[in-house]
């Protein structure tokens, strides 16, 4: 084989690794993003969420952060029943 070979071979293997760690720091990156914005999310559901006794406000909570195919993905939930007597 000539040393072209080697040489090209080198440097692909090289670009890979250094495409692998930046695709690595950006699911970093976008697992912080979407904590911030559901931080700001879950400060805004319970600021507006009527309170008579406090208790739907309270149960407001955020899933854990979870790595999916497309990115990243993180619940704003509420179990709190909503009915108004």
């Amino acid at each position: 084989m000539s040393s072209n070979y080697r040489r090209n071979k080198a440097f692909i293997d090289n670009f890979r690794k250094e495409l692998q760690a930046m695709l690595d720091d950006i699911s970093e990156i976008d697992k912080r993003v979407l904590d911030k914005a559901v931080s700001i999310g879950l400060a805004d559901a319970k600021r507006n969420t009527p309170v008579d006794t406090g208790f739907m406000r309270k149960s407001w909570a955020v899933t854990p952060t979870k790595k999916t195919a497309s990115g990243a993905e993180k619940s704003l939930i509420n179990n709190a029943d909503y009915a108004l007597i």
